[in-house]
């Protein structure tokens, strides 16, 4: 506490007053209350004292200032407030001051300024709520997202209140027709406090998270998703469309493939007959010749019809498993006695390791005769001759592994990962290119797959390529 005179004497300093401005009381007591202002305030502070001493009006006989700033005796200003009062005793006019040091309040209230201007920063919505459940602030956006209860949006109003407003105002989609309801959904998922939620607004999606406080108060952080909804969306339409393109696709497939069967094996059928010359002699080995090729040309055409059928069925889902106990070695013996005369045509060595005895694993019979035979069928067509093909089985626990390896022409690695789409071949040179569609290892893939188990591949240019399916129990 300071008294001075009306010409701004100092009469009296306390002990708090010396420790505020590094003073003794003796230095300053009969100075100018001057030495304890800042020079850059000392003519406007002249000024208010004047004005306040010629002040008559009873009613006026004190103010209160929190803007000031004191100098103290080594020559540091400090920001302050005081509390002044005009005591008059006959013709003499005393000021009495309180002042208080208040550098660490505007230091406090510096770093609350610089936290909500960087949560007003925030491009989420920052909410605070006090263990009451009362609104105690919310960033910029938070008051842009929720401006339909800008009125409710003061400090000390309940959380349900703002809730409440923002429903019957229509600005969230789900709690239309049932407002309070979805109120009391919302309250009880803000107690129980189960994790991220998402709120369908009036104009987007948010996604909302709660955090609790020490003090039982609570953060809300609500963050804007609309885009990251709208993306998923259009990626959910646009798989939706694929899958009924693709069922489209397959269905185109299977019936041209049934119409086509009909006319191929009467085609077979015909230039059979022809060619074994069953009703008479044909007069000319060129006919002979030519029902021949029309014979040949025919099952190969019939085997890219099947392999069509094979695929479109599969992928439209309709490929049914019968499961039952299948002998792997015996199909596998089947399937080389198959593809023997083409081997034996490049003089290719065929080879087998399979386990002795009858072990059988669970699968579709006809299935895995189709994935064994699609196998070697390419690594006999892929290999050049004097090659050689190796096929092995191994049984163990119910699981079924069939190898093969051929020393063929190999694959890229780069196109190893696109063998199983339908359609792709994987021939470099297209001029030796061999006949196919390049449906086989794709049927292959999703026969396994039907069965749960794995297809790979590995292969080097010029080296050969082993293919591995396994079939789990």
């Amino acid at each position: 506490m300071i008294v001075a005179s009306s010409d701004r004497t100092i009469l009296l300093f306390n002990a708090k007053a010396e420790q505020a401005f590094g003073y003794e009381r003796s230095e300053v007591v009969g100075q100018s209350f001057d030495l304890l202002v800042p020079h850059e305030y000392r003519e406007a502070h002249v000024k208010l004292v004047r004005s306040f001493a010629e002040q008559t009006d009873p009613s006026q006989s004190g103010f209160r200032r929190s803007d000031i700033y004191g100098l103290r005796k080594d020559g540091s200003s400090f920001p302050a407030a005081a509390a002044v009062s005009k005591l008059t005793r006959g013709d003499d006019t005393f000021f009495v001051a309180v002042v208080r040091d208040v550098s660490e309040q505007k230091t406090l209230e510096a770093r609350q300024r610089q936290l909500m201007s960087a949560i007003d920063a925030i491009s989420e919505a920052v909410s605070v709520f006090d263990a009451d459940d009362r609104y105690v602030f919310g960033n910029k956006r938070f008051c842009d997202l929720n401006r339909l209860a800008q009125d409710k949006l003061v400090p000390g109003t309940p959380m349900e209140d703002i809730l409440s407003a923002i429903a019957e105002r229509g600005g969230v989609r789900e709690a239309i027709g049932r407002e309070k309801a979805w109120v009391a959904e919302r309250m009880k998922r803000h107690h129980e406090n189960e994790g991220p939620f998402e709120i369908q607004r009036q104009n987007g999606w948010v996604l909302v998270t709660e955090q609790r406080l020490e003090d039982g108060g609570s953060v809300l952080l609500s963050a804007d998703i609309t885009r990251y909804k709208e993306a998923d969306q259009q990626r959910r339409q646009a798989m939706e469309e694929m899958h009924r393109a693709s069922l489209a696709k397959s269905e185109f497939l299977a019936n041209i493939s049934h119409e086509l069967r009909t006319p191929l094996n009467a085609i077979l059928g015909f230039s059979e007959i022809l060619s074994g010359e069953q009703f008479g002699a044909l007069g000319h080995d060129k006919y002979r010749e030519y029902a021949k090729d029309i014979h040949a040309s025919s099952r190969h055409l019939l085997m890219l019809v099947n392999d069509l059928l094979d695929i479109s069925t599969i992928e439209a889902g309709e490929k049914t498993l019968t499961l039952e106990d299948v002998a792997v070695s015996e199909i596998v013996e089947e399937c080389i006695h198959i593809v023997q005369n083409g081997a034996q045509q490049k003089n290719i060595t065929l080879t087998t390791d399979m386990p002795p005895g009858e072990e059988t694993v669970v699968a579709d019979g006809r299935a895995i005769k189709q994935i064994v035979l699609n196998l070697l069928s390419n690594a006999v067509k892929f290999t050049p001759d004097d090659g050689r093909v190796d096929v092995s089985v191994s049984l163990a626990g119910g699981h079924c592994s069939i190898v093969v390896r051929d020393t063929g022409i190999g694959i890229p690695a780069d196109r190893i990962p696109q063998l199983t789409d339908p359609f792709i071949r994987v021939e470099q040179d297209h001029y030796t290119a061999q006949e196919g569609t390049g449906l086989g290892l794709a049927i292959v893939d999703a026969l396994v797959k039907l069965h749960d188990g794995t297809l790979t591949v590995e292969s080097t240019v010029g080296e050969g390529t082993t293919v591995t399916v396994f079939l789990p129990n």
